[in-house]
Formats: structure tokens, C-alpha cells, sequence
């Protein structure tokens, strides 16, 4: 389904149960939560949205595009998990919509991922070559290379979110990456707060999850044995986050 701005989203679940909101990661889609739709659902009533980069240019803008969802969907307060730029849209979230928030799950993530240098490389590569290159490169990222040969099938349906992200959205988003930096707003942060990081993950580190676990206060962090789509390539994921919902 579609909200009125546009932003489509889908509920999964029981309705008389509480809300977890997912966020994806740059390239992807909602689908990339399937396996978390079916190990939580019974717990949850569960909502993916796919991130809209159209008319974005700051981390505000993807933050406020989750609170409209939220109120045109007229909810009050959900559980929050998202994952790279979700999980930097989840720390905006966390500073300036605390009260909007059960939980947030900050899954492979950090307040500012990679640097210019990369992102402006990455949008003129998208400039003159399109989506598919990227898609071609994104495994070697998104999971280590026994998981890429041991589950195809797996890696190529989390690529299918490139064939439905358009080339202007995910450059506006490699913008706001480029120039989005968090650390300053962490020590403002509280709440019930997960931290989760793969131990093979080479775009955001176990360290610096650990470094923001010192920065936000009474927070959670969980190393995961997966590289950066640990959701996908992790089977202890939806346990974790279940817990720091329940907790």
C-alpha cells in the first residue's frame, strides 16, 4: 500500500498486538525483513516501509518521513529496527522523537558510515552507470563469502530491492550519507536502545558499535557472527531484537 505522500508501506501480523517498524539499508527493499516478518509476527503486528529519497536532502527529511507514516497510520508509539541507513535514520529518531518510541534496534550501523570521499564516488559512479553495477558489487558487502555460496538464492532476492529503487532516490540518499555525522547527538540519546553490529562487517565495525554503546547512555550492544545484512545472515537477529522489545 501507498500513503497519501507516497511512501509504501505493508503491515503484517495481528492487529491487537504491538508495532514493530522496520527501516531497510540503501538498495533494498522491505522485503529484506521477510525472515523477521516470519519469526516475529507472532509477537508483533510488523510494518516495513521502503525509503523514499525523492526530494530527500537531510537525515531530518528521512526522519520525518517515518513520523508522517506514523501519523497517517495513527500510531502512537512502535518498537523501531532498522538497519545502516535505517539504523541512522533510528539515532535522529531516538534523539528527537523519544517519546514516539517503545525500543530502537540500531542494527549495523554508524552515526556517520564511510566518508565524502566514498559516497561522492559512489553517486558519480550511479551518474554515468546506473543501478546494476552496484547491485553486481553490493554481496561482497552485504555478507561474507561463505554465506554468498552457501544461500544464492538468498543473496540474489536482497538484490532484487535495486530493480525497484530508482537511481535519483538512491543518489539523494548517498547525499544525505555523505553528509550526515551523529556523534555529537549520541550522549543525548536514552531510551531502551540495541546496538547491533557483525563481526564481519567491513562497512560499519564492531568497533564503532562499541564506541556508541559508550556514547548512549544504558544501551545494548550484541555482536552478531555476519557481515553487514546481519538480519539476513544471522539467525540469532530476530532473537535479540525480540528481546529488547520484551525487555
Amino acid at each position: 500500500m501507498k500513503t497519501s505522500k507516497g511512501i509504501e508501506y505493508r503491515f503484517d501480523g495481528s492487529k491487537d498486538k504491538p508495532v514493530l517498524l522496520f527501516s531497510n539499508s540503501l538498495g533494498t527493499d522491505y522485503s529484506m525483513w521477510d525472515k523477521q516478518v516470519e519469526e516475529c509476527q507472532s509477537q508483533f503486528q510488523i510494518l516495513r516501509y521502503n525509503t523514499d529519497g525523492i526530494g530527500i536532502r537531510f537525515i531530518e527529511d528521512l526522519g520525518e518521513q517515518v513520523i508522517s507514516l506514523m501519523d497517517e497510520l495513527k500510531l502512537d508509539k512502535v518498537h523501531y529496527c532498522g538497519i545502516s541507513l535505517g539504523g541512522l535514520i533510528g539515532m535522529w529518531l531516538a534523539r528527537y522523537y523519544p517519546d514516539r518510541f517503545h525500543s530502537l534496534t540500531l542494527a549495523n550501523t554508524a552515526p556517520q558510515i564511510a566518508n565524502q570521499e566514498i559516497w561522492e564516488e559512489r553517486i558519480q559512479f550511479v551518474k554515468r552507470g546506473g543501478l546494476g553495477p552496484i547491485a553486481l558489487a553490493s554481496p561482497s558487502r552485504w555478507f561474507t563469502t561463505n554465506f554468498t555460496k552457501g544461500h544464492p538464492d538468498v543473496v540474489k532476492k536482497a538484490l532484487n530491492g535495486f530493480k525497484t529503487t530508482s537511481p535519483e532516490s538512491y543518489i539523494n540518499c548517498c547525499e544525505v550519507l555523505k553528509k550526515t555525522n551523529l556523534w555529537d547527538l549520541l550522549p543525548q540519546i536514552q531510551g531502551r536502545i540495541l546496538i547491533i553490529a557483525g563481526e564481519f562487517d567491513q562497512v560499519t565495525t564492531v568497533d564503532e558499535a562499541k564506541r556508541m554503546g559508550e556514547y548512549i547512555q544504558n544501551s545494548q550492544v550484541k555482536i552478531l557472527p555476519a557481515a553487514h545484512l546481519s538480519n539476513i545472515e544471522a539467525s540469532e537477529f530476530s532473537k535479540a531484537l525480540t528481546q529488547i522489545c520484551q525487555s
